[in-house]
């Protein structure tokens, strides 16, 4: 039992070089997954942290020129 398990792994350690199945099974999973992670994509923008921090720099400049004067002022 013991030596059929064998051959089977060295057959398949042998055929890897010529036939790299690993690398195309692990494409495959990532195609599938931006696929869905695509349709996702404008949900996925809207909760990220930095186009948060983006929108709050653009539409209220002056509160942000306000907080960053006052910690540079040492004012907490």
């Amino acid at each position: 039992m013991l030596a059929s398990l064998a051959a089977v792994g060295s057959v398949i350690a042998a055929s890897s070089c010529c036939l790299p199945l690993l690398p195309f099974l692990f494409a495959a999973g990532v195609a599938g997954t931006s696929a869905f992670a695509a349709q996702l994509r404008p949900y996925l923008l809207l909760l990220s942290f930095s186009a948060i921090v983006v929108f709050v720099f653009i539409f209220f400049p002056q509160v942000i020129a306000n907080l960053v004067a006052d910690l540079l002022a040492g004012k907490s």
